[in-house]
């Protein structure tokens, strides 16, 4: 079979002290034939015939003995040598191109003997982590492993080992730890918004001012025709008849905060084609919510009830979906997370809800629901 002459090259390459020393002992071996050679035709001429030189008779130099002289020496003071050196007579070390003239050189040397080029450090090889998941539930078998989970049983992924709502899939995507209830994704991202909007009105409206010695008592009416009278710094309330036929006042959440008389110009038909203007003294009346002092301002006669919040529907996607129905102001707790209800408003046509972390400096803009 043919061996190609690249082959050949980075073999000679690779072992070309041991070429060498190869050659040497062969040469050295045939220097030392050579000599015994001739040590036994000095022999035989010294029996009965006269000396004569070698060099006079056949005109060749005897072989040196230096080479002879080397090997009896080595062999009998081996402590010439010193341990490196003999290792290097007799055999190759391990080598490798040079980055930079491709010659061979040691392993590990830093500056190549030939051409004296800094070699670069080799980087150590990057560990391969086994991705297995043999019951193919989403989850490495290592990871599984590590938190004491079964990596044969794929039904462990949908568990909630630690109880803070996240499944041991969802801790995996999320890089928490499984067996720690303090670490799992953050529950605001769980939280979604609604749509759409809705408005909350007041449920009331005022109906008509009396005069009274002390100023005004201001009566207002809900849509059912219940009636509450008020003074200045009252609470509204509500007469409501419960399951038994008792009458009970229930609080609406506002009180009477203020009132003032103010003139006002009126539109008064004549005739069927005349209009004349009148001014006309009203009682425009100031209802605060007790939970956030928020105000209103009410006219009396005027029976449309007043927008008061823009109303939200926020959803907690967790094992089980819990939905919030909230307004500006108001805190949700998510497992043991309170936040405050920041803002809820409509801009360049998106419903936008802004939520602030109680107890923290997170905030979050909730979007649509997915």
């Amino acid at each position: 079979m043919a061996i190609a002459s690249g082959t050949k090259k980075n073999f000679f390459a690779a072992h070309y002290e041991l070429v060498v020393v190869a050659v040497g002992a062969l040469a050295l071996a045939g220097g030392i034939v050579a000599a015994v050679m001739s040590g036994e035709n000095t022999d035989a001429i010294e029996g009965n015939t006269p000396s004569v030189s070698p060099i006079a008779e056949s005109g060749v130099e005897p072989a040196s003995m230096n080479g002879f002289s080397l090997i009896t020496l080595m062999t009998t003071q081996p402590n010439l040598l010193d341990a490196t050196t003999t290792a290097a007579r007799l055999g190759s070390e391990a080598r490798v191109h040079c980055a930079l003239c491709a010659a061979p050189i040691p392993v590990g040397v830093k500056v190549c003997t030939f051409c004296k080029g800094e070699q670069p450090e080799d980087k150590p090889k990057e560990v391969v982590e086994e991705k297995t998941d043999k019951d193919e539930d989403g989850i490495l078998d290592s990871w599984e492993v590590q938190y004491g989970l079964n990596p044969d049983d794929a039904g462990d992924a949908a568990v909630d080992t630690d109880g803070d709502l996240y499944t041991n899939l969802e801790e995996f995507t999320a890089g928490t730890d499984p067996s720690d209830p303090a670490s799992h994704p953050e529950y605001i991202d769980s939280l979604w918004l609604k749509p759409p909007f809705k408005e909350t009105t007041l449920a009331f409206y005022l109906n008509t001012a009396m005069a009274i010695p002390s100023g005004y008592r201001l009566e207002f009416r809900d849509a059912k025709g219940r009636t509450a009278r008020v003074l200045k710094g009252e609470e509204i309330s509500m007469p409501v008849v419960d399951a038994k036929g008792k009458s009970k006042l229930v609080p609406t959440g506002f009180k009477l905060a203020d009132y003032e008389l103010r003139e006002v110009v009126r539109d008064i038909k004549v005739t069927s084609t005349q209009t004349k203007q009148v001014v006309e003294k009203k009682c425009f009346a100031k209802v605060q919510r007790v939970s956030d002092g928020k105000e209103i301002e009410l006219e009396v006669g005027d029976r449309k009830l007043k927008p008061v919040d823009i109303q939200a529907t926020l959803v907690f996607r967790r094992l089980q979906d819990k939905e919030y129905v909230v307004i500006p102001g108001e805190t949700i707790d998510l497992n043991g997370e309170k936040w405050l209800v920041k803002s809820i408003k409509t801009e360049a046509g998106k419903d936008i809800v802004f939520m602030t972390a109680v107890d923290s400096d997170k905030k979050k803009l909730l979007k649509p629901l997915e």
